[in-house]
C-alpha cells in the first residue's frame, strides 16, 4: 500500500517511488528487484511504469470501496480513449 486516500490513482515511472511501495502478496518480491530483471531480461525495454490504485482494505474476500471502484472505472475511460 502506497499510504494514499483509498481510490487514489497511482501512477510512476520514478524506481525509487516504485521501490518504496508494498506489493500484495503472500510472498514479498522487491518491485525494484522485478523492475531491474525485466529490463536485463527484455532490453527493448527503457522504461518502466507503475499504475494503480490505492486500495482501502487488504482483506481476503472483502469487497473494494466505493472509492476504489470509481477510480478504476476513471481508469478504464481514460485508457479507452487513448489507447
Amino acid at each position: 500500500m502506497a499510504g494514499l486516500e483509498p481510490g487514489s490513482i497511482i501512477f510512476t515511472c520514478n524506481l525509487d517511488e516504485i521501490a518504496s511501495f508494498e506489493p500484495i502478496t503472500t510472498h514479498y518480491l522487491p518491485l525494484d528487484t522485478v523492475i531491474r530483471y525485466v529490463k536485463e531480461t527484455i532490453t527493448s525495454i527503457s522504461d518502466i511504469c507503475l499504475l494503480g490504485i490505492q486500495v482501502s482494505c487488504l482483506d481476503l474476500g472483502g469487497k473494494p470501496r466505493r472509492q476504489v471502484i470509481d477510480a478504476a472505472k476513471k481508469l478504464v475511460e481514460i485508457l479507452c480513449n487513448y489507447l
